[in-house]
């Protein structure tokens, strides 16, 4: 009897240290925060709201259950801006935007850092004559870090993937529906 409790003190400890570190920036929570809650921590930590709406799939067909705002300023080194998105009121992905240049230097720092924080990436990709990636994942959490071959831009997403493939449904329904209706005047 105890060399069980032992054994499940044991793995609970365990579980709980391989998942230590996994907060999310400033302290935000992907699947539970609202825009509201998001803003404010925002706001607190220097970012200035530059655009926000619904999210646009192609040409004028926009989603409604898509959510998102452009943040500037947002205390984080080096950054251009960031974006935030909600699938029905919900945080699904934060994405920030970097600058890059053509040695992928901004890569090679953002990754160390990461995996000082997160462990070793589960997929990684070197920057030379590729795109430069990086991928954490944690149960429903995902951290990838992507810098494009040919770009200026270096992009670091956190996801929660059940929601963002529920975010990726809706804009395929609405989508689908707005394209199957028939043209007027035609």
């Amino acid at each position: 009897m105890r060399k069980s409790f032992l054994a499940v003190v044991m793995l609970f400890l365990a579980v709980k240290f391989a998942f230590a570190g996994w907060e999310m920036p400033f302290g935000l929570r992907l699947g539970v925060d609202t825009p509201e809650a998001v803003k404010k921590v925002v706001m607190a930590n220097g970012g200035v709201i530059e655009e926000e709406g619904n999210k646009i799939i192609k040409q004028d067909i926009v989603n409604p259950d898509i959510y998102g705002f452009k943040v500037e300023n947002l205390n984080v080194d080096y950054l251009d801006y960031a974006m935030f998105w909600f699938y029905k009121g919900r945080l699904y992905q934060i994405e920030y935007v970097f600058p890059l240049n053509m040695e992928k230097e901004q890569f090679y720092l953002i990754d160390k850092k990461l995996r000082a924080k997160y462990g070793s990436p589960s997929r990684y990709v070197k920057p030379y004559l590729a795109d430069g990636v990086a991928v954490w994942r944690n149960g429903d959490i995902e951290i990838k870090l992507l810098a494009p071959w040919v770009s200026r831009s270096m992009y670091l997403t956190y996801t929660h993937k059940p929601l963002e493939s529920q975010a990726l449904n809706s804009d395929n329904y609405y989508l689908n529906k707005t394209l199957s209706k028939p043209s007027k005047g035609l």
